[in-house]
């Protein structure tokens, strides 16, 4: 055993897309056989994105998670969320 005060589960999530993300993404570059592609990427868990920024969308923006899937530590975040915000500067 080993001794803690807090312990936190945080393996095995996957994103799911909410009500209404179904409709974004309809000018996305996105390359694939289907002219309607999907910001969600069912299959990874993520929103497709460039650098943080929601593929086909204008000033709409990811981070953690949902940007890259349930994998990283605290540091992955961090780095992850700069990227992200560098992304919402520079636009």
């Amino acid at each position: 055993t080993l001794p803690a005060d807090l312990v936190l589960k945080s393996i095995g999530y996957k994103g799911r897309p909410l009500p209404g993300l179904e409709e974004l993404g309809s000018n996305s570059n996105v390359e694939s056989d289907s002219e309607d592609v999907s910001v969600f990427d069912e299959q990874r868990g993520v929103i497709r994105n460039v650098a943080g920024r929601v593929s086909g969308e204008e000033r709409l923006y990811a981070s953690g998670w949902i940007k890259r899937g349930p994998s990283g530590i605290i540091g992955t975040n961090i780095t992850d969320a700069r990227d992200t915000v560098a992304s919402m500067m520079e636009d």
